[in-house]
């Protein structure tokens, strides 16, 4: 499953990530040691890459097919710049994408509204869409989603949101 987390910044995207990922280890038969990802999640067993680090972990991946991971990318367009959409390798990194559900493979991802930021090869393989609006007076993130393979949008709360904020570093940069 391929989902992308996308607004503007500060409205929960990071936060909705790391609670999906929360979903997938409770509910999802997914360990700590099955995820990697760029930011910091306080979970032993998790392995943290810098930006160049998770490409060349995702090439591999995907190369030579392996099976039920997690992959977190947070500000996936650091990772995979639409800017650099015409570098043959890049693309055929992400042509390995569309595999995830045969092999039982979880890409989460935050990026920026709008089609600018991302390579579009990573914005046509996702499968949720979800776009996160986070009220800290309510300390509440609505979401509203939208699933590609039922056509169907969702709804959801997570509530309380500020829960999730010990689990991951909130303010460390993305590299």
């Amino acid at each position: 499953m391929i989902v992308f987390i996308t607004n503007i910044q500060n409205k929960g995207k990071t936060l909705t990530l790391v609670h999906t990922l929360a979903e997938l280890l409770m509910n999802g038969g997914y360990s700590p040691k099955e995820v990697a990802g760029n930011l910091t999640i306080r979970m032993r067993g998790y392995t943290k890459y810098k930006n160049e680090e998770l490409r060349a972990y995702i090439e591999d991946m995907l190369k030579n097919e392996v099976r039920h991971k997690v992959v977190l990318i947070d500000e996936v367009d650091g990772v995979y710049p639409a800017r650099f959409w015409n570098r043959g390798r890049q693309t055929e990194q992400l042509l390995g994408l569309w595999q995830d559900f045969k092999l039982f493979n979880w890409f989460i991802m935050t990026g920026h509204i709008g089609n600018a930021g991302s390579d579009l090869i990573v914005r046509a393989a996702a499968t949720v869409y979800i776009e996160p609006t986070y009220i800290k007076g309510e300390d509440k993130i609505y979401i509203n989603g939208y699933d590609k393979r039922s056509r169907s949008p969702f709804y959801q709360t997570i509530h309380p949101a500020s829960a999730m904020f010990p689990f991951y570093k909130r303010w460390e940069p993305i590299k």
